[in-house]
């Protein structure tokens, strides 16, 4: 399982499967992610800002199984948080600056002159 929680990781996701944002006609607050021919009656397709505007506003990330194709769910973070294991979120925090940091870190020693 992974946690898409910004909106390059989940726009990629939903790409691969050939998906896109979907919004309850009554209650633009309830928003999906559907693929052609899964439309609902009472449902409309729209844009991005449409599907990450009520995710944002009600810290809602989007959890997917990573082999099972297009199964996910849609869950507040403290849902998340509790449900699922740690490794969900990806790298502890530590590792992903232990990562950057070597990205950034100088080969070249200063010479004597």
């Amino acid at each position: 399982m992974h946690v898409l929680t910004n909106r390059r990781a989940v726009i990629e996701w939903a790409a691969s499967q050939h998906a896109y944002p979907v919004q309850k006609i009554d209650d633009p607050s309830q928003v999906e992610l559907s693929k052609a021919g899964e439309v609902e009656t009472g449902w409309r397709r729209v844009g991005w800002e449409q599907l990450f505007t009520p995710l944002d506003r009600e810290h809602r990330v989007i959890v997917v199984t990573a082999d099972s194709g297009f199964e996910h769910r849609i869950l507040t973070e403290a849902q998340a948080h509790a449900e699922l294991p740690a490794e969900a979120f990806g790298p502890p925090w530590w590792k992903t600056l232990l990562h950057e940091v070597w990205l950034v870190r100088r080969d070249d020693k200063p010479t004597a002159a």
